[in-house]
């Protein structure tokens, strides 16, 4: 059995010419601007997720805060939990916090923004905002599902017993019903 060897100078041929044909036709990524995302925020529907929207939001940096955290005070469930999730992972832990924390809180908004502004503080969150979901834990009166996101996400942050005994309690209580 004959073996096909390509020669040295011939791959390198071929590699560079493939090499130069992908740059060329390799079109630059644009850059996006905050307006722009805080508009694909607004937008994105009810069961959209909107963490890569929060991800390029944050990566904008300091100049961005006073505008990211006007916006995660107003009224639109999406780009707020957007902003609020961006400002956490700017390290800015009482903005992002309290914007969160209010998606929470909000009976009329979306239950999946409510959900996952609970999860978004497990994942970025920080001594400020651990102590808060505490606070939150407690309010027996949000409804389970909400509760069990919470208590995860203090769990994800602390590994508080506390956390785990209420994910308990909710789990026990969830069979009973069942």
């Amino acid at each position: 059995m004959q073996r096909f060897k390509i020669k040295p100078v011939l791959f390198l041929a071929v590699t560079v010419l493939f090499l130069c044909a992908s740059l060329w036709s390799a079109e630059e990524s644009p850059v996006v601007g905050i307006d722009e995302l805080i508009k694909n925020a607004r937008s994105a529907q009810d069961y959209e997720p909107v963490w890569e929207i929060g991800w390029a939001l944050a990566s904008l940096g300091e100049d961005a805060q006073a505008q990211l955290e006007q916006e995660a005070m107003g009224e639109t469930p999406s780009s707020a939990l957007a902003c609020g999730y961006a400002l956490l992972k700017m390290g800015k832990q009482y903005e992002g916090t309290v914007a969160l924390e209010r998606i929470i809180n909000t009976a009329e908004y979306p239950f999946d923004r409510r959900i996952e502004a609970a999860a978004g503080m497990g994942v970025e969150g920080g001594e400020y905002t651990s102590s808060r979901l505490r606070a939150l834990m407690a309010q027996t009166e949000l409804p389970a599902r909400l509760q069990v996101e919470i208590a995860k996400s203090l769990w994800r942050l602390t590994r508080a017993e506390s956390a785990k005994d209420r994910l308990y309690e909710l789990v026990k209580a969830d069979s009973a019903s069942a």
